[in-house]
């Protein structure tokens, strides 16, 4: 995912409230400075007057993006999408995934890499999900409180508190902030260093 474009949804997010800087907090570290909330609005207006919002081709259901995020790990955009669509195309609506045979998910994975490991937490998720919900569904999580929502998502198979925002944010529209620290600052984020000391890794995904 283009990090321009992450930072253009970014921006309008943090028009609607920097909360989300507070929450990013909890990853940057000790360096955010008391003003800095007003130095982040400042520049999401900036970048919000040059770019328009964006879902960055995320999927709107939370499962379909839980998934969708799962297959983009160390891969790039092109292998992601097909191995998403072939993975939809053989399991319908994720049906029959949480019993599949790990082999033959494999088999539709292998273009997008670390086939073995992503099988198995698909279909370990699943089990989850489907146990937990009756269905492959994570619509429930849509009237939990975000903390719930965001325990649950970072307890199933293969999911971390990045992916796990990364959903929140995507298509329940939580204020979250997902971060990592896969990105140096001379990939884009030197801006974040200069507000916040300390908080010079930043991506979505």
């Amino acid at each position: 995912m283009p990090l321009k474009v992450a930072l253009v949804w970014l921006s309008c997010k943090l028009l609607r409230t920097c909360r989300l800087w507070l929450s990013a907090s909890e990853h940057l570290g000790d360096g955010l400075h008391a003003g800095v909330e007003s130095d982040v609005a400042r520049v999401a207006f900036r970048l919000a007057a040059s770019h328009s919002e964006t879902d960055l081709g995320n999927p709107a259901d939370p499962l379909d993006d839980l998934i969708y995020i799962v297959l983009s790990g160390q891969t790039n955009e092109a292998n992601y999408l097909s191995t998403f669509a072939l993975l939809n195309r053989g399991f319908p609506k994720w049906k029959g995934l949480a019993s599949a045979k790990p082999k033959r998910v494999e088999s539709l994975l292998r273009g997008g890499g670390l086939a073995s490991q992503k099988a198995a937490y698909l279909i370990g998720l699943l089990k989850r999900i489907e146990t937990d919900f009756g269905k492959p569904t994570l619509s429930p999580l849509a009237n939990w409180s975000t903390e719930k929502a965001e325990r649950y998502l970072t307890s199933l198979p293969g999911v971390g508190i990045k992916s796990a925002r990364c959903v929140l944010m995507y298509t329940m529209r939580r204020d979250v902030f997902s971060c990592g620290r896969e990105l140096p600052a001379r990939h884009g984020s030197s801006w974040l260093d200069q507000l916040g000391g300390k908080a010079r890794r930043v991506v979505c995904r």
